[in-house]
């Protein structure tokens, strides 16, 4: 009997807990209104363009930049260069390494909402010795972070 008391009001403090209160209107006449909240997030959208060559000549840096940036304020997009250095090779097989940094933070470029130009400036570290034009391939990563 005991064992069944305790059964009981188990059951009954289980179905308690469980009731959801839910905040609705009820409404019983014809032709009744009620206003409704309703939500939706837009997600953010961007485009940063990542052009097919980058001249790594220009002393002044390069500043990428995008033709769309639909952002919340609290997000920022941020394009990273690969961390090891980007290997190079001329046009007689000599080869070179060029090292991608930004003096703003580790990103090469850092779009804020609105903004169509980066605000930091990617410069280069080249490394090789024989003359030539040298050519290679870094893969940049493009992330939406948060800025807090």
């Amino acid at each position: 009997m005991k064992k069944r008391l305790i059964g009981m009001m188990m059951a009954f403090s289980l179905l308690a807990g469980s009731a959801i209160s839910v905040s609705a209107a009820e409404l019983t006449q014809d032709g009744a209104t009620a206003d409704v909240q309703v939500e939706y997030d837009n997600p953010s959208t961007f485009c940063v363009n990542i052009p097919e060559s980058i001249n790594l000549n220009n002393l002044d840096g390069y500043r990428f930049t995008a033709s769309m940036m639909n952002i919340t304020e609290s997000e920022k997009v941020c394009i990273y260069a690969p961390e090891e250095a980007v290997q190079m090779t001329n046009e007689m097989g000599a080869v070179g390494t060029a090292h991608l940094y930004s003096n703003d933070s580790n990103a090469v470029a850092t779009f804020m909402s609105g903004q169509v130009e980066s605000s930091n400036v990617m410069y280069n570290m080249f490394d090789g010795l024989s003359a030539g034009h040298y050519t290679g391939t870094a893969t940049f990563t493009i992330r939406l972070e948060s800025t807090k």
